[in-house]
């Protein structure tokens, strides 16, 4: 099996977000959660979804 390409992970996190009805905040509150540590903040989902595949 092929990995997946890591230039389309940015645009992938922004689809399935958005789908979800969540802004950039809510996104980083769940993924604290459930990793047990406040170590990602809106800034890093803003610049995740940012990347653009080449």
């Amino acid at each position: 099996m092929t990995p997946p390409d890591p230039r389309l992970l940015g645009p992938l996190i922004a689809q399935l977000r958005l789908a979800r009805g969540w802004s950039q905040q809510r996104l980083a509150a769940e993924l604290c959660a459930a990793s047990g540590a406040a170590t990602v903040t809106r800034h890093e989902i803003s610049c995740w979804a940012g990347l653009q595949p080449a």
